[in-house]
């Protein structure tokens, strides 16, 4: 069953990354996929993932051990623009 939702969800990420790769010229779609993404990850971890918590210490430390264990908690980054005007800057003035 896991290798099924596993695979299932793999198809959904090469759809997606499919889907960025033919608009890699039009800034303003892929910043619309990002927000999209960045929805969906707000909208399963406060809908699914906290509601689907362990209720006993010891499940909780499980999960803990698991998070710690496999990459930390999700993370999605996003560019300040700060950052996006240097690395502009030193294009234009390379």
């Amino acid at each position: 069953m896991e290798f099924d939702q596993d695979h299932e969800l793999e198809q959904c990420l090469e759809q997606l990354r499919q889907i960025a790769s033919q608009h890699q010229q039009d800034p303003k779609r892929l910043l619309h996929i990002l927000r999209s993404l960045e929805q969906v990850h707000r909208d399963i971890c406060d809908q699914t993932f906290l509601p689907a918590l362990p209720n006993t210490r010891h499940e909780l430390f499980s999960l803990l051990l698991e998070i710690e264990a496999h990459g930390g908690w999700p993370y999605i980054y996003r560019v300040k623009l700060q950052e996006l005007c240097q690395n502009l800057e030193s294009e234009i003035f390379a």
